[in-house]
């Protein structure tokens, strides 16, 4: 069977703090089912399990362990049907399937610093969402997805409402795909994000009323920089960088295209 290290379930008002160690589990560390007004602190290390942490149908959760570690897992934290979620804190992932999947959230805001290593399959990923923030005024976001080579490092599908703050900055490394956002509408995407040998930087499909205004969004040494696939309604602006790469920026069956900013090319094929 399956076996949580610590279920809470049908409550209100939840508070954990202190030390949770779990190891060789066969389910979730940590796990919440139909929960309002949570708070997750303290210190949780998790190796050899299913999940880290486990959220499903919560209302109200504040996650923010100073120390989340989790080695040698399928999912290392992940939420299903989430209203008001805000999870930051210090989140170190190494040798996941995934690192954060969020399904069927309203109003998630991803803050703190976030480092995953070794990612299988995404490292950020999540769909049939309304209203997702990477950081804000109140609360910086720091990513790092590295060695994650056949990874998206970041993947969102069929999600209303996706903010980038200005202050947000990600760092992805040897990954398959950096981001990939698909049938993502009234996106406001900011911030710093830095891509290295990617096959494709930033894929933004089946999408609309996107607006791309990053402080710097640079790709480099990979196969192509941006790939914008049927994509209605977008405009850009702000800093784009791309070196050495085969394809810097693609178009492909956009309608009502507004492309502005600074866009640098060095050592692209085309």
């Amino acid at each position: 069977g399956t076996t949580n290290g610590v279920y809470i379930a049908t409550s209100d008002e939840v508070q954990v703090s202190g030390l949770l160690d779990f190891q060789n589990i066969s389910g979730a560390g940590l796990a919440l089912d139909s929960v309002t007004n949570a708070v997750i602190e303290g210190t949780i290390l998790a190796y050899s399990l299913i999940v880290g942490f486990s959220a499903f149908n919560v209302t109200n959760l504040h996650f923010a362990p100073s120390e989340f570690s989790v080695i040698n897992a399928s999912n290392a934290m992940q939420l299903f049907r989430g209203s008001n979620v805000t999870a930051s804190g210090q989140c170190d992932f190494l040798d996941v399937q995934l690192g954060i999947l969020a399904n069927g959230f309203t109003d998630l805001l991803l803050a703190g610093n976030i480092s995953i290593t070794n990612a299988a399959v995404y490292g950020i990923a999540g769909e049939n969402g309304a209203t997702l923030r990477f950081g804000s005024v109140a609360q910086r976001l720091n990513v790092t997805i590295s060695n994650s080579r056949d990874a998206t490092a970041v993947y969102f599908r069929a999600v209303d409402g996706v903010t980038i703050d200005p202050s947000a900055f990600a760092e992805v490394l040897d990954v398959e795909t950096g981001v990939d956002f698909d049938h993502v509408t009234n996106a406001e995407l900011a911030g710093t994000l830095v891509i290295s040998q990617a096959r494709n930087g930033i894929h933004i499909h089946n999408s609309q009323d996107i607006s791309m205004r990053p402080r710097l969004w640079s790709v480099r040494y990979s196969s192509i920089g941006g790939f914008l696939d049927n994509v209605t309604r977008l405009s850009t602006a702000g800093m784009f960088n791309m070196v050495t790469v085969e394809t810097a920026v693609l178009f492909e069956s956009c309608e009502d295209a507004h492309v502005a900013g600074l866009w640098l090319f060095n050592e692209t094929a085309s």
